[in-house]
């Protein structure tokens, strides 16, 4: 079983469809085939042709990525803007994947602690809390979203939902407001 580079499994994907967009503007303009009599130079324009159609593609996937990037940074603006309290733990070791400003200066101001991603329960809430969070956890993964009021904990109400993506399980979201 041999293994496949995917940088060149890329590169090899681009230069497909690069020949392919090239063959078709050549089918729409058959006089400027006949404009290249030698060979070589017919072989060379094909070539400059293919790269200058990669390096628009490659272009192309360029800005998307940059836009993505844009949308993640506005996203992460928008959760640390939010006075509530929001997290997200992964459904199996309920390990913090990602949390929010308010999260992280809540812990700190209360309990002196700095979040760090991958803390369990126990490192973030310790003793019984800890014990009582993957209580909860579980409950979500069992029954679904729900919410709670907890007056008198200082998280008057909690709301958790799953986290899904194409149907599959990424984690579990909490909101304490």
């Amino acid at each position: 079983m041999s293994s496949v580079d995917p940088g060149e499994e890329r590169f090899s994907e681009l230069r497909h469809q690069a020949e392919a967009i090239l063959r078709g503007r050549l089918a729409q303009a058959p006089s400027l085939q006949a404009t290249v009599p030698v060979e070589n130079a017919l072989r060379a324009f094909h070539e400059l042709s293919v790269h200058q159609i990669e390096l628009e593609m490659q272009n192309e996937e360029l800005q998307r990525m940059a836009e993505l990037a844009e949308a993640r940074a506005l996203e992460a603006i928008i959760l640390d803007s939010c006075p509530d309290r929001i997290w997200s733990v992964d459904p199996e070791r309920f390990a913090l994947l990602t949390f929010n400003q308010a999260l992280r200066t809540h812990c700190l101001a209360k309990h002196g602690l700095h979040l760090e991603p991958g803390m369990l329960p126990e490192a973030c809430w310790p003793g019984a809390a800890g014990e009582r969070w993957r209580g909860l956890y579980r409950r979500a993964l069992a029954e679904g979203p729900f919410a709670l009021d907890c007056p008198g904990t200082g998280d008057a109400h909690l709301s958790f939902s799953l986290l899904r993506r194409e149907g599959a399980l990424l984690g579990i979201a909490v909101f304490a407001r």
